[in-house]
């Protein structure tokens, strides 16, 4: 669809350097933590900050650093394997198709949740092009260009 191998290139590069800084201070690793949703509802990055507050620094706790480690590998296990290169204001949509015929050729509906980049402008897609691709898009015949018919935010 036109989009150049560096562009791809310089997006996975992008991935790198910011897992690369997950642990360069106790900020980032609880914003990390809580994106991945590691152990949020026991409070794991909550404690990762409270620890840092008393003075102790959880990179010196082999428990505490393996549990982030694991979660940065599996992000890069990803980034190999998979070809999963986050991007920017981009949300991962799980498809089905439409058994009921509601939708025209060309046509697709989408819903997500948890995108407060587009919770104020969710409006702006309806009835606008969109670009679809399988993953891992190893063809170009997986892109597809639609219409997005429909949008619900939950």
């Amino acid at each position: 669809m036109g989009v150049t191998h560096v562009w791809f290139l310089r997006r996975q590069e992008e991935a790198l350097h910011f897992l690369q800084l997950v642990t360069a201070n106790v900020a980032n690793t609880v914003w990390f933590l809580t994106q991945q949703s590691i152990a949020t509802r026991i409070g794991f990055p909550q404690l990762i900050r409270r620890l840092s507050n008393l003075g102790i620094d959880h990179r010196r706790d082999r428990f505490l650093s393996s549990v982030i480690e694991a979660t940065v590998l599996r992000e890069l296990r990803l980034l190999k394997h998979k070809a999963r290169i986050p991007i920017e204001h981009g949300v991962t949509l799980f498809g089905i198709m439409d058994e009921t015929g509601f939708l025209a050729e060309g046509e697709v509906y989408i819903t997500f949740d948890k995108a407060p980049f587009i919770s104020g402008n969710c409006g702006d897609l309806q009835n606008q092009l969109v670009i679809v691709t399988r993953s891992p898009a190893l063809h170009p015949g997986v892109c597809a260009l639609l219409q997005a018919l429909f949008i619900m935010l939950y």
